[in-house]
């Protein structure tokens, strides 16, 4: 008898430790953050010989928008920092003449869309039931929804769709360059959609989306995937 437990002992530490293990590498799945994703669209002219020139902010033009709030200033040392990864200088106060200006817009827009939430199962469903001494009767009968043996809920998926609040965080980014009088030589736009209206959060992600693959093909729409 003892040594025909020590087998089947060692078996259910082994079945054990696999339950373990299957358990920890779905929780790895569950806390793994999906990559921000943002569609990106781009129309510009941009010299080859940018690298290195200088570059201002259009505050004036911005006024509107706040161009003087922290919020706006927060955003623009974002901005700064992606200009700098492509190669751009900001002007110094007494550089009355760089080459480039730099100006952005941003904001948030609600829209509605469709999503997928648990339903509850409907009511069950009814049956006959056992034959008696008095003839046949009825009765209540539970079904399977989700598999397993009996007949299910017809059209029950466990699921139903439900109207929701989602959310468009837009970055807009222009530049203009003296040398062609002023003209716009980039103009980018990023949009994610979330279901948080969440644009100090997402600030950082849609810059780094317009300025990933700068300045991309022109006319072109694309998204860009970014990890958390």
């Amino acid at each position: 008898m003892q040594s025909r437990s020590i087998p089947t002992v060692t078996r259910c530490w082994r079945m054990a430790g696999a339950v373990l293990l299957a358990c920890a590498a779905l929780a790895g799945c569950a806390t793994t953050a999906s990559p921000f994703a943002a569609r990106v669209t781009a129309f510009q002219q941009w010299p080859a010989d940018a690298v290195g020139q200088s570059y201002r902010f259009a505050r004036q033009a911005e006024a509107a928008q706040g161009a003087d709030d922290l919020e706006y200033r927060s955003y623009e040392d974002i901005i700064r920092a992606n200009l700098g990864g492509i190669g751009l200088v900001e002007a110094q106060p007494w550089d009355r003449q760089p080459r480039f200006t730099v100006s952005f817009r941003y904001g948030s827009e609600p829209f509605q869309t469709w999503a997928e939430v648990a339903a509850p199962p409907p009511p069950p469903m009814m049956g006959y039931g056992f034959y008696g001494r008095r003839g046949w009767g009825w009765g209540m009968g539970m079904g399977m929804p989700f598999g397993g043996w009996g007949w299910g809920y017809p059209g029950y998926s466990g699921y139903q769709a439900v109207p929701v609040t989602a959310y468009r965080n837009i970055l807009e980014v222009s530049i203009r360059d003296s040398q062609r009088g002023g003209a716009e030589v980039y103009q980018g736009r990023a949009v994610h959609e979330g279901r948080a209206d969440a644009l100090p959060q997402t600030m950082s992600y849609l810059a780094a989306s317009i300025f990933s693959n700068f300045p991309q093909n022109n006319g072109e729409t694309h998204t860009v995937r970014i990890p958390r």
